[in-house]
């Protein structure tokens, strides 16, 4: 398994992981939201890594093997749910990890179970993240 292809290609979703949260953050500034920052943050942390992942392993071949493509499936899925969690997380509405993963991990998958029990007191932005 070639370790390179698959952190070449975990760098490149990871880089637009972080774009995608970028207008979640322009939608906080519009409505002058503590939630902001840490969107924005997430963002920019996610992107970041995205980018140093992409560049320090480019001029890889992409042809994947089932095995590297297995791999990459798995591990964007976790990572997803990771980075996904940092706006849970920096904003302060979910301080502990767990519940952070939780929550990223079913708005990704779509189930519909969360670990709010009201979410009428959640910034708008944190409310977008949980349409499911």
């Amino acid at each position: 398994m070639r370790v390179k292809v698959i952190l070449y290609l975990l760098g490149a979703f990871a880089f637009f992981l972080g774009l995608f949260m970028l207008p979640s953050a322009a939608l906080s500034l519009i409505y002058h939201e503590k939630a902001a920052m840490a969107i924005f943050s997430s963002a920019i942390i996610t992107s970041g890594i995205g980018v140093i992942l992409f560049i320090a392993f480019s001029g890889q071949k992409t042809e994947i093997s089932h095995r590297e493509g297995f791999a990459i499936t798995a591990i964007t899925w976790i990572g997803a749910g990771f980075f996904g969690a940092l706006p849970y997380i920096f904003s302060g509405v979910l301080p502990g990890f767990v519940d952070a993963y939780f929550e990223s991990v079913s708005g990704f998958t779509t189930t519909g179970a969360s670990v709010f029990k009201s979410v009428e007191n959640l910034p708008h932005v944190l409310e977008l993240l949980l349409l499911k």
